[in-house]
């Protein structure tokens, strides 16, 4: 079944770093949905006879807020409804220099007035807003121009919130580059007084918005009743409407088609789209050097976004080539620390990182880390961000605590405990103290994260879930069985209520609680859940997949236990012998399913006391568990049974030399066996 995104409002809908989601995407009850955030103080009011013009002034400075900083200028996350209202309404929305001090000045004076509480302190309607704006850019007053894009298109979000919440990411990553590229330009040439440039480049970046506005106004037109009949629009479906109509418009500037197909690239490669985002990076890449040359910042960038998706597409020997050669652009363009070069760095590092070239990727990470510190600061978002990511590869617990407790230090105090980009970060602290062996103080971390994220997202969320199957991991950890069957038993109501019944996360849930009930002695339990597990499967299509096969050998383990049906346990380990044997091969970790299969036949056999025929399934498949440290628990435990097996023989045939057989294989249990340390 191919998924789709689909997003339903214009307040909720983002299309940015998955690290730094916006505030208010929760939809829980009594909670904030995320339109609120743009409506002004005399809408919340309930005031119908209060709202104008001024009213849409108040939602466009909302909108040019988030557009320039990633955040809303009122945090009304997880408030309910009269606590959000107040804060609007009473509360001064947070300083444009709060996020970048770069954005002090006229700019942020511009915004503050259209963010004014008193309605007759604001702009006093769109025209006069967007006329300061245009002599912001300019850098000299002109004539206002009309407001009717903006406008318009503010009306058309309200009629079309389906649709307009799959676009508003494309718009808002367009517009993102537009306000970037004019304010990189203003700094640079100001920094060398060139006003006659300054209005050159200005001019140009007002072209650059018309035609990315005209190009939107025709890709909007697409969710018209007319055209859309009725349905709602998905992401997918906006971005393949927008590639038809770049392909057929008349011909754009170079420098305008590729900055609307690299927007497309980048949103195809979100969504999973790996192919398309190819197609497009290339594209972007050809107008790129046929507008600004080579080397170019410009061209870098759309190297960076096709490594990228050839890293998603597993081709990483390209990927790495195509991050060297932007890396090389980069640096020979900016001549020194630059953004544009830590990405490239990033990137680079995450194609090593999945080459296993662990050592590499540290390296390249802890380059991108320090470049974006030596930039930015410790404090700032890009270099928490950063600090992250590296942690998440660190071997080196020494080195990786500190760097995660930093960043998390940073998001709680730029975004708050509530923001996503913070909890992530925080589960991520307990999945860490987990790994290296403090399940006990990791508990009450993943517990915190898990009661913020329930705040943010509701009740039933993709992220939620794997944090309540990460906290389950905890407590197998711990040996708390009851605790980890009580989040087993949400997990499976969960998983439920977000993905369907029949759905493959539903089976994984099952198979997990089925563990819990195993290790309480419920073999009942455990069957149940097992074979529901199994069915889901078979409707699903996966009935096939190697994570089914850990479900056929505990059903196989379970019904030998109990001594019930040892035909239906040797028939589901024949099943794991012919699913893990299949071309083009299964991973190597995954083999030791075969070793389990093939002694759990003969366990079966033995209960049948046909012992020849059980001897070659035990030694083959002790020999098929493999050596690592993995499943060093899985041999001690073939070995126990082997030694129990010949003693069995022994009683049953006896003077048949099995005695002598069962030692050999006690000790080499021994040899499996951590001898203890002798005290100092």
């Amino acid at each position: 079944m191919t998924s789709a995104v689909k997003v339903l409002d214009f307040g909720v809908a983002r299309l940015t770093d998955s690290d730094v989601q916006a505030t208010t995407m929760h939809t829980a009850a009594d909670q904030i949905i995320g339109t609120v955030s743009y409506m002004s103080p005399e809408q919340l009011s309930g005031q119908s006879q209060d709202v104008d013009t001024r009213s849409d002034v108040y939602a466009l400075g909302v909108i040019l807020f988030e557009l320039l900083t990633g955040h809303l200028p009122h945090d009304v996350t997880g408030k309910i409804m009269p606590e959000a209202i107040r804060i609007v309404g009473q509360d001064d929305p947070t300083s444009l220099s709060a996020f970048n001090r770069t954005l002090r000045g006229d700019l942020e004076t511009i915004i503050g007035k259209a963010l004014e509480r008193d309605k007759s302190r604001r702009y006093q309607t769109p025209s006069e807003l967007a006329s300061d704006v245009r002599r912001y850019l300019d850098d000299r007053p002109i004539h206002a121009r009309p407001p009717s894009t903006l406008y318009q298109f503010r009306k058309f979000a309200k009629r079309n919130r389906a649709l307009v919440g799959g676009v508003i990411g494309v718009f808002v990553m367009l517009v993102l580059g537009i306000v970037g590229t004019s304010w990189q330009a203003r700094r640079a040439i100001a920094a060398r007084d060139e006003q006659s440039e300054l209005r050159e480049r200005a001019t140009v970046s007002a072209a650059k918005a018309i035609a990315v506005n005209d190009f939107l106004r025709h890709m909007l037109a697409s969710a018209q009743p007319e055209n859309a009949q009725g349905r709602d629009v998905m992401v997918g479906e906006v971005l393949d409407a927008a590639a038809r109509e770049i392909d057929a418009a008349q011909p754009l500037q170079p420098d305008v088609e590729a900055m609307i197909r690299m927007t497309i690239g980048e949103t195809y490669l979100a969504i999973g789209r790996v192919p398309d985002a190819i197609a497009h990076a290339n594209k972007a890449i050809e107008l790129n050097r046929l507008s600004h040359g080579e080397p170019s910042a410009e061209v870098g960038k759309g190297l960076v976004l096709l490594a990228s998706a050839k890293d998603s597409a597993g081709d990483w020997e390209q990927s790495v080539a195509l991050a060297e050669q932007a890396l090389k652009m980069f640096q020979t363009v900016h001549q020194g620390d630059h953004a544009d070069i830590a990405d490239a760095l990033a990137t680079l590092a995450e194609s090593h990182r999945n080459r296993a070239e662990l050592k590499l990727a540290v390296s390249l990470k802890r380059q991108s880390v320090e470049m974006l510190e030596r930039l930015y600061g410790k404090e700032h978002i890009d270099v928490a961000i950063a600090q992250s990511r590296l942690a998440e590869i660190l071997h080196d617990p020494g080195e990786a605590e500190p760097l995660l407790l930093q960043a998390l230090a940073t998001f709680k105090q730029r975004l708050g405990e509530r923001h996503p980009a913070y909890i992530h970060r925080l589960h991520q602290y307990g999945g860490m103290l987990m790994m290296r062996g403090e399940a006990k103080q990791a508990e009450p971390v993943l517990k915190q994260s898990i009661e913020l994220a329930s705040v943010v997202y509701g009740q039933n969320h993709p992220d939620l879930f794997n944090m309540l199957l990460n906290l389950g991991f905890c407590y197998q950890l711990t040996g708390e069985h009851q605790k980890h069957l009580n989040v087993c038993e949400r997990a499976v109501v969960m998983a439920g209520a977000i993905y369907g019944e029949n759905n493959m996360r539903v089976a994984d849930a099952l198979m997990d609680r089925a563990d819990v009930k195993g290790a309480m002695g419920d073999d009942e339990g455990l069957l149940a859940d097992y074979r529901a597990s199994l069915e889901i499967a078979e409707r699903d299509g996966q009935s096939k997949d190697v994570r089914t096969c850990t479900a056929r050998l505990s059903i196989a383990a379970a019904l030998l236990r109990l001594g019930r049906d040892a035909d239906e346990a040797v028939a589901l380990c024949q099943d794991v012998a012919r699913v893990v044997e299949l071309p083009p091969g299964v991973p190597a970790e995954s083999q030791w399913m075969l070793g389990q299969a093939l002694i759990f036949q003969g366990a079966a056999a033995q209960q049948r006391q046909a012992f020849s025929e059980a001897e070659p399934f035990f030694v083959q498949g002790y020999e098929k568990l493999g050596t690592n440290r993995i499943t060093i628990r899985r041999r001690q435990m073939a070995a126990e049974r082997i030694v129990r097996f010949y003693e069995e023989w022994e009683v049953a045939e006896p003077g048949t030399g099995k005695t002598e057989l069962a030692e050999r294989w006690r000790l080499r249990l021994e040899e499996l066996t951590p001898q203890p340390t002798a005290a100092p």
